[in-house]
């Protein structure tokens, strides 16, 4: 399935694109590579485009997913705090992202993280913009 370029052919020195058709635009890279099982990839670009579109949720006063899931997670058990339920939700992007020291070589991705991280990105594109991309919907 094609997915529209942000840069084409007659790209110039400068440009500026808007963050929201960034967000979208590695959505449905994410998507793609989802279908393709690439599955780093996936979580990565899932990842950036959850953490722009929450921001632009949060900016037009909506609640972004990431923020429902630490809601219902502190529900039903008060005894988690904001760090541990934020280290949980994010350790598999987390992980892909930094090396935090010498034992850290190894990354455990579990069987559902890629679908996880982009059902929360597809959830804040849709609360911004009800027209889902032709891979949204196949998603």
């Amino acid at each position: 399935m094609a997915i529209e370029p942000l840069v084409t052919d007659d790209f110039k020195k400068n440009m500026i694109i808007k963050k929201f058709d960034i967000a979208k635009h590695l959505l449905d890279r994410a998507i793609e590579a989802f279908f393709n099982d690439d599955v780093i990839t996936a979580i990565h670009l899932a990842s950036a485009s959850e953490e722009i579109l929450g921001k632009y949720c949060e900016y037009k006063g909506m609640e972004r997913s990431f923020n429902i899931l630490l809601s219902n997670a502190q529900s039903l058990n008060n005894e988690l705090k904001y760090k541990e339920i934020n280290d949980l939700l994010n350790e598999t992007k987390n992980q892909l992202k930094h090396f935090r020291n010498a034992n850290d070589d190894e990354v455990e991705i579990l069987e559902l993280d890629p679908y996880f991280l982009l059902v929360r990105a597809v959830i804040n594109y849709m609360k911004i913009d009800n027209v889902p991309s032709p891979l949204i919907i196949k998603f």
